[in-house]
């Protein structure tokens, strides 16, 4: 298995869930999972609530971009995260 450096091209070579020590987390990746940012849909069981309320979500919005790949796509979403 390739190990991604530094999170460049993780979504090829990795799964669509991460792990802890996983080699697709990025540095800003790594200081939201230690600040608890990427936690912030609650709850007393993190990953409980994940999988009921984001996963599936995730996955569909995945599917979508997949078949949506654009230069306009990403330009979109970047707008949008910002």
């Amino acid at each position: 298995m390739q190990v991604p450096i530094d999170g460049k091209n993780a979504d090829k070579i990795g799964g669509g869930i991460t792990a802890l020590h996983d080699p697709q987390i990025t540095k800003v990746g790594n200081i939201l999972r230690k600040t608890k940012l990427d936690e912030i849909v609650g709850g007393d069981n993190a990953d409980e609530m994940y999988e009921k309320y984001v996963l599936k979500k995730k996955k569909l919005l995945r599917i979508k971009y997949a078949h949506s790949v654009s230069f306009k796509t990403d330009a979109y979403i970047l707008f949008k995260t910002i």
